[in-house]
């Protein structure tokens, strides 16, 4: 289903980890999965942290939240990118290029 003007939460664990806003979004609910396009914001709730890209992809089953185009993550101690593709855990407390991100945790999808 796409949507437009998007705002809402990420939750993991049935919690809310983060908060998003994007210029549009389409959710597929069997895979569980969340794509955000177009001036994507995403701010961790605790601890802060954002990411700014053109799109994210967020895989709920694997709590991984994968980042492209443009991406720059900042935060209170720093500031990273831009950069084409970081992943990221939802509370942005680690974040990596794909292949050593994947080698630290199991992700599906």
């Amino acid at each position: 289903m796409k949507m437009d003007h998007v705002s809402g939460a990420l939750y993991a664990k049935n919690e809310p980890v983060a908060e998003f806003r994007a210029d549009s979004a389409y959710a597929d609910k069997a895979s569980d999965t969340l794509i955000l396009r177009g001036h994507v914001w995403v701010e961790a709730l605790n601890p802060n942290g954002t990411v700014f890209c053109s799109e994210v992809k967020w895989l709920a089953d694997s709590e991984v939240i994968q980042a492209s185009g443009g991406v720059r993550l900042e935060s209170r101690d720093y500031k990273l990118g831009p950069i084409e593709t970081l992943w990221c855990s939802p509370d942005l407390r680690r974040a990596g290029t794909p292949d050593l991100f994947a080698k630290t945790r199991e992700v599906k999808g």
